[in-house]
């Protein structure tokens, strides 16, 4: 099994790899824009309501996955938090298991408190 992070400033491959209709620009943007607000809304709620927000900003970037896939094995990951993308790459996994998949496209965001690098990289390597 192989996981190729990928990101746009990784340019021709990113290009490649990703839909580029107006279509799927318009839905992207709309999907970005609920997933940050609900980024916003977690971080002005107390702890107690932080984690079913969290579930659900998770829930959404697998919704728009399997809704508006970018291309064959291709998941975004952008928006997600880190035990979101975790638990996300790891049910990938075992479904490329299942299904016999050999290779799947991990698009990743640098992350918010990351410098540059990004921030999904680390718990999965380990």
């Amino acid at each position: 099994l192989a996981c190729q992070y990928i990101h746009p400033s990784d340019g021709l491959l990113y290009k490649f790899c990703r839909a580029d209709t107006p279509e799927f620009k318009v839905l992207k943007r709309h999907h970005q824009e609920e997933i940050q607000k609900l980024h916003a809304q977690r971080m002005m709620s107390p702890p107690s309501q932080q984690f079913q927000l969290e579930a659900a900003i998770n829930w959404k970037v697998r919704n728009f996955n399997n809704g508006h896939p970018n291309g064959d094995d291709y998941y975004d990951l952008h928006g997600m938090t880190t035990m979101g993308m975790v638990s996300y790459v790891q049910d990938i996994v075992e479904q490329m298991r299942r299904t016999g998949g050999t290779k799947a496209w991990l698009e990743v965001g640098r992350g918010t408190l990351s410098k540059w690098i990004p921030s999904d990289e680390d718990p999965l390597d380990e």
